[in-house]
């Protein structure tokens, strides 16, 4: 009685006992229910760590899902404001085309310089074609001798 009266931190460890010794063996059946509250504590365990790691797969999914979305959409607005802008310049360069006082003059100067190129290149092209049907001719005369050689 006289160790109950001190702080527990200094009790002697036989003391500590003494009043556990009536409960060191607990019945069954109180046994038999805190096992099986423990086993169902167990089970809620693992069921929840089960749902929740459902639910982080499907929250891993979803997001996947959402991020594929996302570029998808991303993908469309550029395509569509790339569009718009190559609209845009083609528009402005063909009203600065149309509106080019000096257009018609320079069509006029370059359809002139390609049709003195090719009349540049025009004897040289006719020779070559007469040189070709003139071997061709050739070639046909040696074999039409030929065969009346035979």
């Amino acid at each position: 009685a006289a160790e109950d009266a001190l702080p527990i931190s200094q009790r002697s460890a036989e003391a500590d006992t003494r009043g556990h010794r009536r409960l060191s063996r607990e019945p069954s059946s109180w046994r038999e229910e805190r096992e099986r509250l423990e086993r169902e504590k167990a089970e809620r365990a693992a069921g929840r760590e089960e749902r929740d790691a459902e639910r982080r797969e499907k929250d891993s999914a979803d997001s996947e899902r959402k991020a594929q979305l996302v570029k998808v959409v991303e993908e469309r607005m550029l395509k569509g404001a790339v569009e718009a802008e190559l609209e845009r310049a083609v528009s402005v360069q063909v009203k600065a085309c149309l509106n080019d006082p000096q257009r018609e003059q320079r069509l006029a100067a370059d359809i002139a310089a390609a049709r003195a190129a090719m009349e540049e290149e025009l004897p040289a092209l006719m020779e070559a074609a007469r040189q070709e049907a003139r071997a061709v001719a050739e070639a046909q005369e040696a074999e039409r001798k030929a065969e009346e050689e035979k």
